[in-house]
Formats: C-alpha cells, structure tokens, sequence
C-alpha cells in the first residue's frame, strides 16, 4: 500500500462496512424458497424483457406497444454504403502499403556482390602497398626520409600561389601586412613547409597510386596527397563549393591536386572556407569544437595567418614552421 505522505495526498479515510442487522436484512438472509415465490408473485412488472403480449400489457400506451412490437428500420443509400465501402477500402490499402517490408539480417543473394566488393577493395589496398614500396624517390640531401627537402623550389609554382591568392575574394581583400592582413606568401609557404616533410613510401606511394589509378576503394578520403599534402575528401568537397576557381578540376579533382600549379587552387579554397565560416559564425564540420576555438581565438587577436595555418594543421608547432617559410620566401622574392 502506498501511504499517503510519499506523494503529498490527503490520506484516503474509507467508511465502515455496514453490517446487515436489521430486521428485514435476518429475513433475507433465512428466507426459503416459497417466501421467494410468495415475493415474485406479488410483483407488478414481471417481465423478462421479451417482446411478448404479455410483456407488453404492461406497456404505458399504444405507442409504446407499436414501438416494442415494430421497432423502426434505419434505412442506409447505396450510395452511403459505397462511400463507406471506398473509405474503408482506401484506409486498408494505405495500411498496407505503409507497412515496412519484413526485416532480414542478411540477404544471401549479397554474397557475391559483397564478395567482389571486398576482393576488389583487398586487391586496390595490396596494390597500394605495392607500388608504395616502389615509390622511393632519390633524395636531394642525406635526408634520405625526406627526399624532396633541399630542392622543394623544384616543387612549387609560386605564380599559381600568387594566381590563387587572386581568385578568392575571401584572400584577395585581405592581403597585406600586419594586423588583420593574410600575408601574400601565405599559401606558398604552406605548400613549401608540406613539400619538405614529404615521406618516402608514405607520401610517395599514395601520390603513385593516385596517378596511375586515381580515387577507388583502394584509399581512403582522408589520405594527403599532392605537394600541398591535402586530404582527398577536401579535395572533391571544394571542387563542388568553388565551381567559378576550381570548376575545371571537377572530371578528376584528385589527379589535378597533385600538380604543382594547380595544388595552390586547392589551398586557397581551403582557405577561403575557413573565412566564410568565420563570418557566419558556423563551426565547419571538419574540425573539432576545441580547434575551431583556436583558430576563431588567433583570428579575433588579428592573426590572420594563424587562424588559416592552425585551421590547415591545429598545433603551434606548424604555426611557428609556416611562418619561417613565409619570412623565407620573403627573403627570396
């Protein structure tokens, strides 16, 4: 039983049980069969609801009688019928149709579609691995991990940076020195710090692949290609986003980031679509709640070339490595 205090009800008082003592409730209780006769003889309505003369003498006029006797029809149009007909002949057929197909835990008939799949994914993953293994490069320094530090103007065009900076209005209009400006050297000092630490059999196996097969199950689109070292998925994203500057690439975006003047296009949009999340003040779903702090963090502090270089890879590290370049090349031009 629940009492009455665990939820702030007023508790329930019930009335005593009336007990049966008075003198016509002893009667009832000791009566025998002949006082019920006796009882059932004497009563004026004895009826047992049947619609007989004799039930009907009791009745209060003739109206009732006829009422009793005849009891009126309700008459229903064919053309009611059919409505109700066609309604309930429509709700069953949109039931039906609105039932979800019975769940099964796996088609059979799958197998060798799925199978081919997989031996198709299986076969693109070893190839990879192949042709990474057969992708190194000879070095320009001891540097034998790094086969392109020491020559990396040898994989830049800094005309198409300077091009791309020109494309995006989101860059172009910032462009300048100091506070609030995007420095002009930005995006190739960001290629040129990628092109230095590009790896053997790492960066020059899935640049291999790529050029010889282009984008299948065989990578992933989050593997960096191309000399601005760029995910796959941000390559095909932005192809799509800037139509006007990166239309042209749209047939085979991936193969056309890895080439040095066309991978500057790519960064700029890149760019380009930090800012415009910057202004809309929207997160871009590529980057997490803690790093997008950081890049809003150093745009707010005027730090434009922070904000885009920590957006590109979010640690202080890179910030600091980007900027050498961008005084290197400063020096250079």
């Amino acid at each position: 039983m629940v009492d009455a205090k665990d939820n702030g009800d007023k508790p329930i008082v019930l009335p005593e049980r009336l007990a049966l003592n008075a003198p016509d409730a002893n009667a009832a209780r000791n009566a025998t069969g002949s006082d019920i006769q006796a009882v059932e003889a004497k009563r004026t309505n004895a009826s047992d609801g049947s619609a007989t003369p004799k039930n009907l003498a009791g009745a209060q006029d003739s109206k009732q009688q006829e009422h009793l006797l005849n009891p009126p029809s309700i008459e229903i149009s064919d053309e009611e019928i059919g409505l109700v007909v066609s309604r309930l002949n429509k709700r069953t057929e949109k039931d039906f149709n609105d039932q979800a197909p019975p769940k099964v835990a796996y088609d059979f008939k799958d197998i060798p579609k799925d199978l081919n799949s997989g031996l198709r994914r299986a076969g693109a993953a070893f190839e990879q691995t192949r042709e990474s293994l057969t992708s190194f490069e000879a070095p320009a320094s001891p540097d034998f991990v790094h086969p392109h530090a020491g020559k990396e103007d040898e994989f830049m065009s800094y005309s198409a940076c300077r091009a791309a900076n020109a494309e995006f209005p989101e860059i172009e209009k910032r462009i300048g020195l100091g506070s609030g400006h995007i420095d002009k050297a930005l995006i190739a000092a960001t290629i040129r710090l990628e092109v230095a630490y590009y790896k053997q059999v790492v960066d020059t196996g899935q640049d291999k692949y790529v050029r010889e097969h282009g984008k299948d199950d065989g990578i992933s689109a989050n593997t960096s290609i191309g000399p601005a070292q760029m995910q796959i998925r941000h390559i095909n994203r932005l192809v799509h986003q800037f139509p006007w500057q990166l239309g042209q690439f749209a047939s085979d975006p991936v193969r056309a980031a890895l080439k040095k003047e066309y991978a500057p296009h790519f960064v700029a949009g890149y760019f380009s679509d930090v800012i415009q999340h910057i202004n809309k003040g929207t997160r871009p779903d590529y980057l997490g709640a803690k790093d997008w702090d950081g890049v809003k963090k150093y745009w707010k502090a005027g730090d434009l070339n922070a904000a885009l270089i920590y957006s590109y890879n979010p640690t202080k590290d890179h910030i600091d490595s980007v900027k050498k370049q961008i005084a290197l090349i400063q020096k250079k031009f």
